[in-house]
């Protein structure tokens, strides 16, 4: 039997561009990455499940509120579909860094909570894809296969962390690191 793979997509500088020193609070701020309505097809019909797992601290700030992340989504998952994609799940923790979460990346809560609500998860390969160490380390501690995203040549954020992959698009992910883990 064929081994299918599921994706955990990390949002902001994988799906959306990250606002450097903010966050995106309300549907104008989400703009979509060049890449990703045109790649999302492509996973979407390779990948057993598409689930999304977010840091979102601005709703403890009290920057935003959770019915405007809810509308944020909404427009993403909507989008997306538009665009021939899917997004099956998304997870989100609420939470500041100080209140010592379980589900705030790098730990693994949205990672387990997906897989109790998707069972059949645990047949598949599972793949992560990050901007940031916290998603590379939430995918190892998690057993996921990790995949750093860097947003230049010479970014080395993933220096001391070592994701099994690093890419600089998902266009890199479909055409080289998708076959490498399918074919061994």
């Amino acid at each position: 039997m064929k081994k299918q793979i599921s994706i955990f997509l990390d949002r902001d500088g994988i799906i959306n561009q990250q606002i450097e020193n903010d966050y995106v609070k309300s549907i104008p701020e989400f703009v979509f990455r060049p890449d990703f309505l045109s790649e999302i097809q492509y996973l979407s019909k390779s990948s057993n499940f598409i689930i999304v797992v977010t840091n979102q601290q601005g709703i403890g700030k009290k920057r935003m509120t959770q019915e405007a992340l809810q509308k944020i989504h909404d427009y993403m998952v909507s989008e997306t579909i538009a665009a021939g994609g899917r997004i099956d799940a998304v997870y989100h923790c609420p939470h500041l860094i100080d209140q010592n979460c379980n589900c705030r990346k790098p730990k693994t809560g949205m990672i387990e909570q997906a897989i109790l609500d998707f069972p059949t998860l645990k047949q598949d390969i599972l793949i992560m894809i990050g901007d940031s160490p916290g998603d590379i380390e939430a995918a190892k501690s998690a057993g996921l296969i990790s995949v750093g995203m860097i947003k230049y040549k010479n970014d080395n954020r993933f220096q001391d962390i070592n994701p099994d992959y690093i890419i600089e698009s998902l266009a890199q992910l479909r055409t080289e690191v998708l076959p490498a883990i399918l074919n061994n």
